[in-house]
């Protein structure tokens, strides 16, 4: 019997299950949903049914044609030469904000819980802007992301920050605060997003009443990352909250080119803090801090280590450390109580090695419970002032069971680090040798690619070969 030709179109779309239908429309980019509604009826009526997360980006909003053309158009060269041709510039920001203008119209039925707009924005776009955060506050939404930092604007424009209209302070539904190159300057009556959860800035100018009211009002914030911000504080960022948890401090600056931080947060669980201005942190009570890492200049590192060595619940501890004069590195007088897991970036620039290891070992005595050790190698030479540091004595590492070297080149003054650590640390049961670099970019260790011969694998192996006591795996990566 020969097969029966289907003579209409049939929608077996519209026949698949409600869940199937709500999965796959969530997973969906917004230019692709709009799309959805001529391949069936049930799929235009469902999608007013589903919440949304709409992440309108340039590069997922715009076809090819727009963003190739950006891509070929500017780019930075080594030597910081620019290229670029302004006339593209705008027409593909106009088209980006045509486009986000129809998402928003198209959905304007429909339950969006979160919106981020990605893109090359400045004041100049400020009436554009406004609309969309009112969109935002019809939809309802919890989660808010304005990211107008990108690197082509970065190159191509001096426009101002995009600064956020007095009647945004006056709402209270979001839970997700997401900023990037915008100025936030709040009303005088402003008193805080009572629901927020999380709040991410990055390049925003705040004003003084934003900073004195926030913890006060914000009474469930979680998270707080200010990283590149202008904060008008006369001396002291003094953080007060009892449900703070997660902080990062990045590179913030002030007028008066100096700024104390005293922090209050009795929940605070992870604290990251890098600086390039002086200053002196104070972790006054911070009794649940179990995961610390900073970068500061160095005449600021032992004042810091001596002020978290107090903190009872504090586990891990990762800083940078390339001094810019010796000698800075004072000697120890505190202990590591609770400490397990040490990170350490190096760089030798200038000082002896002799000295540097010597504080180094010293760090680790005043861990008496240390497990697990890591350090990183910024500086790739081989320093010329081979100095015997395997006679050093007085050194007993009991608990460390693991090491791990990252940034590795094979120099001389790597090896007799190794050395010293085997002969030193009783309980060790691992030694993790890598080429790649693990950088600190505010959020996670990130790898940074570095020599990876095999040129440098032979010399480990040569130079620790009948070395590596019984029973500690060597790892070469």
């Amino acid at each position: 019997m020969g097969k029966t030709k289907r003579t209409d179109m049939e929608d077996r779309i519209s026949e698949l299950p409600e869940l199937v239908l709500s999965s796959i429309l969530s997973k969906l980019p917004p230019k692709d949903i709009i799309r959805t509604g001529v391949l069936s009826k049930a799929w235009k009526q469902h999608r007013e049914l589903i919440e949304y997360k709409l992440d309108l980006h340039l590069l997922n909003l715009l076809e090819s044609k727009y963003t190739n053309g950006l891509r070929r158009h500017y780019h930075l060269y080594d030597h910081g030469s620019k290229v670029y041709n302004y006339k593209h510039f705008l027409e593909v920001r106009r088209e980006f904000m045509n486009r986000v203008d129809k998402v928003l119209h198209h959905f304007k039925s429909s339950k969006i819980t979160s919106l981020k707009v990605t893109c090359f924005l400045d004041s100049g776009n400020s009436s554009d802007i406004d609309c969309w955060i009112n969109s935002a506050i019809a939809f309802g939404v919890e989660e808010l992301q304005l990211l107008c930092s990108n690197d082509v604007a970065s190159i191509i424009t001096t426009a101002g920050f995009y600064k956020f209209p007095y009647w945004f302070f006056k709402q209270s539904f979001l839970r997700h605060l997401k900023l990037e190159r915008c100025i936030l300057t709040p009303t005088s009556d402003f008193t805080g997003f009572s629901k927020l959860l999380t709040l991410s800035l990055r390049q925003v100018r705040l004003c003084k009443d934003f900073c004195d009211s926030l913890f006060t009002n914000c009474s469930l914030l979680q998270e707080l990352t200010l990283d590149f911000c202008d904060i008008p504080v006369s001396s002291v960022l003094r953080i007060v909250s009892a449900s703070l948890q997660q902080l990062s401090l990045l590179n913030n600056y002030t007028t008066n080119l100096s700024m104390n931080v005293e922090i209050y947060a009795v929940n605070l669980f992870s604290f990251t803090y890098t600086s390039f201005i002086e200053a002196t942190t104070v972790l006054f009570h911070t009794p649940s801090l179990a995961n610390f890492c900073f970068d500061v200049l160095d005449r600021d590192t032992t004042c810091l280590l001596s002020q978290v060595a107090t903190l009872p619940s504090l586990e891990i501890l990762s800083f940078f450390h390339y001094p810019c004069q010796p000698p800075y590195l004072d000697k120890l007088s505190f202990q590591f109580g609770n400490l397990k897991q040490l990170k350490l970036v190096y760089d030798e620039y200038g000082r002896t090695v002799l000295e540097y290891f010597t504080w180094l070992f010293d760090i680790l005595q005043a861990c008496p419970v240390l497990k697990k050790f890591q350090i990183s190698f910024l500086d790739r030479s081989s320093p010329n002032n081979k100095e015997e540091i395997g006679n050093l004595c007085g050194y007993t590492y009991k608990t460390l069971k693991e090491m791990k070297m990252t940034g590795s080149t094979g120099n001389w003054n790597e090896i007799e680090l190794i050395l010293f650590i085997l002969k030193n640390a009783i309980a060790l049961e691992r030694v993790i040798i890598e080429p790649s670099l693990d950088l600190y970019n505010g959020k996670d260790l990130v790898p940074r690619e570095g020599k990876s011969s095999e040129s440098v694998h032979e010399t480990f192996r040569r130079s620790l070969q009948n070395k590596i006591p019984h029973g500690v795996e060597l790892v070469i990566r």
